[in-house]
């Protein structure tokens, strides 16, 4: 069961990832679907891990502060999507995804820079390196 959840969250995260390309949104019903989705697997199927989900979730919260201090430099998307992924995966394999994606959008946003694209107001979705990040961790 756990295999078919994880196909899923990385399908769903490669659609995210897409639509923050192109409408840099999220639309708030799919963010309300997917943790709902979350929490019934957690509470029914997988329920172990508690400490580690719940700091996990801290994770996410914290970087729904975040979002709120840089007025939204890291949407609010982007901090709902840690924090589900943060009680789906626990805060081990959460902090993996992290320090993963923001590896590789340091890696997008250098190419940029070396193909003089970069300007003064650019801004990077982060949701498909997230999204990245998670299936490489996800099939390690």
């Amino acid at each position: 069961m756990r295999e078919i959840m994880n196909w899923s969250l990385g399908g769903f995260l490669v659609v995210c990832g897409i639509r923050d390309i192109w409408k840099r949104e999220i639309p708030t019903w799919w963010l309300v679907a997917m943790s709902v989705i979350i929490a019934v697997f957690v509470l029914a199927v997988d329920r172990n891990m508690f400490l580690s989900r719940l700091v996990g979730g801290l994770l996410g919260i914290f970087f729904f502060f975040i979002s709120k201090w840089t007025k939204e430099a890291i949407g609010y998307g982007d901090s709902w999507l840690i924090l589900a992924l943060g009680i789906y995966l626990g805060s081990y394999e959460a902090l993996q995804v992290l320090f993963w994606a923001t590896v590789i959008a340091a890696g997008g946003a250098l190419f940029l820079l070396w193909r003089k694209r970069w300007k003064k107001n650019i801004t990077i979705p982060f949701v498909p390196y997230l999204a990245v990040a998670y299936i490489g961790v996800a099939c390690i």
